[in-house]
């Protein structure tokens, strides 16, 4: 009898620990889809943004006409990076000098691009494509550099 009720005890408390692990992993993989989709939405939110003042007939190269940064590095080198330096590509102001990007291997092999421990050149302007770390990447750059630091999102909006 006492085999039988030590054998109970010890499953139900295998049985209340394994549902305790299952429960916490199950809230840590929800933080980590909740930061996900707010990441997403930032993005899709900005990108959105974009589209509206382009059709609108602003081209994002004003902002850096009025503020005269002519020559601008870019942190990140993923989609928002990529097409930010699309757009400024065909401007006679704007010069994109260089990217930073903290991930090396997605960026191996491409001229002008450099990690943000690296010595940066300096240009008049970072534009943080990276929306959702902006600020972690704005306070980390502020370590390193001295000139402006603006975040790709509040350059989109603040053209309307």
């Amino acid at each position: 009898m006492n085999n039988a009720l030590a054998g109970a005890a010890g499953a139900l408390i295998g049985i209340l620990a394994g549902g305790y692990t299952v429960c916490k992993s199950g809230r840590a993989a929800l933080a980590v889809q909740k930061r996900r989709a707010e990441r997403a939405e930032a993005y899709f939110h900005t990108l959105n943004q974009w589209l509206m003042i382009k059709n609108r007939g602003i081209n994002i190269e004003q902002f850096f006409i009025d503020n005269h940064y002519a020559r601008v590095g870019i942190y990140g080198f993923a989609f928002l990076g990529q097409r930010l330096a699309e757009e400024l590509s065909g401007s006679s102001y704007v010069e994109t000098v260089y990217f930073i990007d903290k991930n090396e291997s997605y960026v191996k092999g491409e001229k002008n691009v450099y990690a943000p421990t690296d010595d940066l050149p300096e240009v008049d302007v970072i534009v943080v494509t990276p929306v959702s770390s902006y600020g972690v990447i704005e306070n980390m750059l502020k370590q390193i550099i001295d000139y402006p630091i603006v975040s790709i999102e509040d350059i989109v909006f603040d053209l309307v």
